[in-house]
């Protein structure tokens, strides 16, 4: 077992000569510890607590009484491959009685068990944490030995490789501090005996709408969730959702058509929502959806087929909204001058600039769509886009007037095509464009036009 004691300078030479022995022992411990980051990396978890253990004999001294700095472990296994199991009983008597955090990833596609890699790190489960583990679907069975001997493990994700079903589904069914689970398509959390109840963060791919529905259903006090989605079967779609809890949600697929689910959802407390590559555009109800979440803080959206009338329906619905983030690809098509006029304060007052340009003055704020955004980000991909961006300026000039009270702080515009835009406008019209920027940066406002 590594000793706690501080380290004494009479064991090491470079008394005198290293500033480090000035420190405190707990001092010195902390500055170790903040040289590693949250990452179960390799290079964060093996190779950097061995780099600065051979620094000198007083940091090797002082790493060896810092078992936080031995409790995190990345390791990659094969089935006949032994050579990792000295290192893993070093970490594991180098961190004392610390909490574990181990990333664990079996290389090969189907298990060759028991591995004396698992049997090492099973024997300290009461001590598991942080668990990531990617692993074949016949090596679960392996871990039988942990099930109802999980007393602080918080964070699980399970990864597989295989689409055989796994055996031993209920060894996390005892853990009563779970609260954080992670899966991809190859371990369902609607398989694995969970304490659902207790649950309040779920992210798990390849579900479909019915089955992400009685997810919901299951774990109740969700605050938090990343569901990416297959399909908008109509089976199953007889549940109703009304979370008082869920603050963060982001929705993905490649697949499905997402409506049936913003129908049967609502979060009054929502304040993150994220929504991304959608093959049918949610305009059908992601309006009403939006408004039924009236505390809604950031909006990001990401290639999702929305044309600019959409999106100003929906921004209608969200007048607290403080951060947006919009990325147009593909077919996208809400980038457009109309869009940029309904996003101005005061635009009553066009002028005949060529690229739509628009004069405007102040007035209430809160009459205009998202009257307290701060935060704007668009990125616009498609190297053919039509850019409006005279318009653009002119919109941010009008959020960050004088009087207007709640002004945008930082606006970031990426595009792919932006030295033809420039072309585009031509000599005279890019310089001014340019010379506006450098106005409101000047003023403060952190403007970015680039190349994403």
């Amino acid at each position: 077992m590594a000793s706690c004691v501080p380290p004494s300078p009479q064991q090491d030479s470079t008394v005198g000569r290293d500033p480090a022995l000035q420190f405190p022992f707990e001092l010195s411990s902390e500055i170790l510890l903040l040289s590693i980051d949250e990452d179960l990396t390799v290079e964060s978890t093996v190779k950097r607590p061995l780099a600065l253990s051979q620094v000198s004999k007083h940091w090797r001294s002082v790493s060896l009484s810092t078992p936080r700095l031995w409790s995190r472990l990345h390791l990659q296994i094969r089935n006949e491959d032994t050579r990792y199991v000295s290192l893993v009983e070093t970490w594991l008597t180098r961190s004392d009685s610390c909490p574990l955090q181990l990333h664990i990833l079996w290389s090969d596609p189907e298990a060759l068990i028991p591995h004396p890699v698992l049997q090492a790190i099973v024997q300290h489960s009461d001590r598991w944490q942080r668990i990531l583990l990617h692993l074949p679907s016949t090596a679960l069975a392996s871990l039988a030995p942990i099930k109802g001997h999980l007393p602080i493990l918080a964070e699980l994700s399970l990864r597989s490789g295989d689409f055989i079903r796994p055996s031993a589904l209920d060894i996390f069914e005892t853990a009563p501090m779970l609260h954080s689970f992670e899966s991809d398509q190859y371990y369902s959390p609607l398989d694995l005996s969970l304490p659902c109840t207790q649950l309040s963060t779920v992210t798990t791919a390849f579900i479909s709408i019915p089955q992400c529905l009685e997810l919901q259903r299951r774990c109740p006090r969700l605050e938090k969730g990343t569901f990416i989605l297959t399909d908008s079967s109509p089976q199953g779609l007889d549940i109703d959702i009304h979370s008082p809890f869920f603050h963060s949600i982001t929705l993905s697929s490649y697949l499905a058509d997402i409506n049936p689910l913003l129908e049967r959802c609502t979060y009054p407390q929502l304040v993150y929502l994220q929504i991304s590559v959608l093959p049918v555009s949610p305009r059908a109800q992601l309006p009403s959806f939006l408004a039924r979440s009236p505390n809604l803080r950031t909006l990001d959206l990401r290639q999702v087929q929305l044309s600019s009338e959409d999106l100003v329906a929906c921004l209608q619905s969200v007048p607290n909204l403080v951060t947006l983030e919009l990325a147009e690809y593909g077919s996208g098509d809400f980038f457009t001058r109309d869009f940029l006029v309904a996003m101005m304060f005061s635009p009553q007052r066009q002028s005949a600039a060529g690229d739509g340009d628009t004069d405007h003055a102040v007035s209430n704020s809160s009459d205009y769509l998202v009257p307290h955004l701060k935060h704007l980000e668009i990125t616009v991909s498609p190297p053919d886009s039509v850019v409006p961006l005279g318009s653009f300026v002119t919109m941010v000039e009008s959020r960050c007037g004088l009087g207007t009270g709640n002004q945008l702080t930082s606006v970031h515009l990426w595009m792919e095509n932006l030295d033809t835009v420039y072309e585009v406008l031509g000599p005279e019209r890019a310089e001014d464009v340019k010379e506006r920027i450098l106005k409101l940066q000047n003023e403060g406002v952190d403007v970015t036009l680039s190349v994403p």
